[in-house]
């Protein structure tokens, strides 16, 4: 077996430490979008707080929890990757749901009409700019 790299679309921080350096580092990787935490919930912890919310936030059908000081080995993403498929390939139900949402997906964000109009609206702001 040799490693696949797999590319992560989308990463959510949820911060529920509310620390400044940690929200700077969080920012300083690329495609991070760093969010806070909600005030907590009686009876819950930070940590599962933070889960859950960006939990909410995320659209993805699979998501990966982690720590800062998790270190991760070399093919665990892949594994846990190859574990979801296995998972899916035995549940055609859920594959056929995620595939529709999937569909729906890419019809609300990169339809032809949402494209076009999120390319006027860039026009629109960049004439404007140039004009004051």
């Amino acid at each position: 077996m040799r490693a696949i790299p797999i590319p992560i679309r989308k990463r959510i921080l949820e911060l529920y430490e509310r620390g400044r350096s940690t929200r700077e580092i969080a920012q300083s990787f690329p495609g991070v979008r760093v969010t806070a935490a909600p005030p907590l919930p009686a009876g819950c912890s930070g940590k599962c707080n933070a889960a859950q919310s960006g939990a909410e936030l995320a659209r993805a059908p699979w998501l990966l929890f982690t720590d800062a000081d998790t270190v991760h080995r070399p093919g665990s993403l892949a594994r846990a990757l190859a574990e979801a498929i296995k998972s899916l390939a035995g549940n055609p139900e859920q594959g056929r749901e995620m595939g529709l949402k999937g569909r729906e997906y890419l019809e609300e964000n990169f339809s032809r009409a949402v494209i076009g109009e999120k390319l006027v609206q860039l026009l629109e702001r960049e004439i404007l700019s140039r004009k004051s």
